[in-house]
């Protein structure tokens, strides 16, 4: 999912990925709990001789099997 917003000449693209189930770091279960949301703010090369900056509105997973708990970020490209 996508959405391009032009804020004061400056080119904004919101990106998420699709949620699917992502295997634990440390025990290699694979869950599909997901803890929360970070936005990290990626600065891009400029596009159409705009300042291009990109969204990415990612993911933490929570491990369901552990008694540690642990927290970890979903997989990208």
């Amino acid at each position: 999912m996508k959405k391009t917003v032009e804020n004061g000449g400056v080119f904004q693209l919101h990106a998420e990925l699709d949620a699917k189930p992502h295997r634990c770091p440390v025990c290699n279960v694979l869950t599909k709990k997901v803890h929360d949301y970070r936005t990290q703010k990626i600065r891009h090369s400029k596009l159409f001789v705009r300042e291009t900056l990109i969204f990415y509105r990612k993911r933490r997973y929570k491990c369901e099997q552990s008694d540690y708990e642990k927290r970890y970020y979903e997989n990208n490209s």
